[in-house]
């Protein structure tokens, strides 16, 4: 069995509070780990494409890439959580 990982426990957290219909709908029919699967590795490659992009941008400094990269990572984890795990 594959791990249902952040991104799918945070869909599921979703579901469960916001979508409750489509939950049991999907965990009725025994669909609902192989779904949520699917959610954590879509969630996960868009997550990795942004942040790629993202990363192009230079810093002069150490710390100024490590602040950078601390913001690029949660504006990120915002967007990949809004287009996906509350969609």
């Amino acid at each position: 069995m594959v791990s249902v990982g952040l991104w799918g426990q945070r869909r599921k957290s979703f579901l469960q509070e916001h979508r409750p219909t489509f939950y049991n709908e999907l965990l009725l029919e025994g669909r609902l780990n192989c779904y949520l699967v699917d959610i954590n590795e879509q969630t996960q490659a868009r997550y990795d494409l942004l942040l790629e992009q993202m990363k192009e941008h230079k810093a002069e400094s150490p710390w100024e890439w490590i602040s950078l990269m601390n913001n690029i990572a949660a504006c990120t984890r915002e967007d990949v959580n809004a287009e996906i795990i509350l969609a």
